[in-house]
């Protein structure tokens, strides 16, 4: 009889964790680095929490001026130019897909989701050209060439974010280790 089919199951190589919690050293290694929501994660939180306020504050606005008569005769008057027409409706659509993305990604963010990152990304491009349309159809409603500083001070902010957010959370060990691939609880 071979001496290693006499071994015990018990005293047969640990599969999984160790009993201490560490994990196998190829695992540990990919998963080496920060993890958790710190950092610069604290950053994106914040921002993301601030975007969902001021789509929130973007509502309020819009309800404050639906009150007026003047609101209604701008969206469905026939009075109203078509372009304008199709600029008031416009920006209704983007507060409306802007709001909700930036509630389902602060969600993703606190539950510490899969799809987080791609959705932040999403975002900050859905942003990035949201304004530009509406820019553009701004600037067509108005029979008026396009300003290229106007377009640059509209679309500095969400180019900023879109500029700073993306290489981050492609490249970060803090997402990658909290969002991608989570550590075992």
């Amino acid at each position: 009889m071979n001496p290693q089919e006499s071994t015990p199951a018990s005293q047969a190589a640990p599969r999984g964790p160790s009993p201490t919690g560490a994990a196998p050293a190829s695992l540990a290694q990919h998963r080496a680095g920060p993890s958790g929501l710190g950092g610069w994660l604290i950053v994106v939180g914040v921002w993301l929490g601030l975007t969902a306020l001021m789509m929130c504050g973007g509502w309020v606005q819009f309800f404050k001026a639906a009150q007026l008569p003047v609101a209604w005769q701008v969206l469905a008057g026939p009075e109203t130019p078509p372009m304008l027409r199709a600029v008031a409706w416009s920006s209704l659509v983007e507060l409306s897909l802007l709001s909700a993305t930036s509630l389902i990604a602060l969600y993703g963010f606190f539950r510490r989701a899969r799809w987080f990152p791609r959705t932040l990304i999403g975002l900050v491009v859905a942003y990035v050209l949201l304004e530009a349309a509406i820019a553009v159809l701004g600037s067509a409603a108005n029979a008026t060439a396009l300003n290229p500083k106007d377009l640059a001070r509209v679309l500095a902010y969400p180019l900023l974010c879109a500029l700073i957010l993306t290489p981050y959370l492609l490249r970060s060990r803090r997402v990658r280790n909290t969002f991608v691939h989570p550590r075992m609880r």
